[in-house]
């Protein structure tokens, strides 16, 4: 491999009305970009705003696990947000106009005996968000939590035993 090729971790792709947007993490900071063709990325579109870079207290230990998709017409981006310590709590932003709009508190953040949350996947149907975690307990167990949500904007519901929690 060439010296000067950097590879990106844990990468993200969402075909959406507008451009397929790929993103990955490098170095604790989320890239964000926009494919032009087979193989092809331009980090310069929708812009070097949309990237998510650590800014809150919430990411001081860094960014990673992006999870990119499309509700209707905008492009959201859902993440690992590690603190100073390590633990990690889900981040959001919202990519309008190539400038990321982040959530200044993290949408998913631990409570309870959980820990730390981290690696989020989302899906989208029939107006119904499901998000999946991983969750690792105070005892050191790690499990997969899922919510959901008809509006990502306005909070999560656990689902617990396969059934929604009101």
């Amino acid at each position: 491999p060439s010296p000067q090729l950097t590879m990106g971790r844990e990468p993200s792709i969402a075909a959406g009305p507008e451009f397929t947007a790929v993103g990955f993490e490098l170095d604790g900071e989320i890239l964000i970009g926009q494919e032009e063709g087979p193989g092809q990325v331009n980090f310069d579109a929708p812009g070097p705003p949309s990237s998510i870079f650590p800014t809150e207290g919430f990411e001081l230990g860094g960014v990673g696990d992006p999870e990119l998709f499309w509700l209707l017409d905008s492009l959201y981006v859902y993440y690992t947000a590690y603190d100073d310590n390590g633990a990690g709590s889900i981040g959001s932003a919202m990519i309008t106009d190539g400038m990321a709009q982040k959530a200044e508190a993290p949408v998913l953040a631990p409570a309870g005996d959980v820990v730390s949350y981290a690696s989020p996947t989302l899906m989208v149907r029939d107006d119904l968000a499901v998000l999946i975690v991983q969750a690792t307990l105070g005892s050191g167990v790690t499990e997969l939590h899922a919510f959901y949500s008809v509006d990502p904007e306005t909070g999560w519901a656990r689902i617990v035993d396969g059934t929604l929690e009101e």
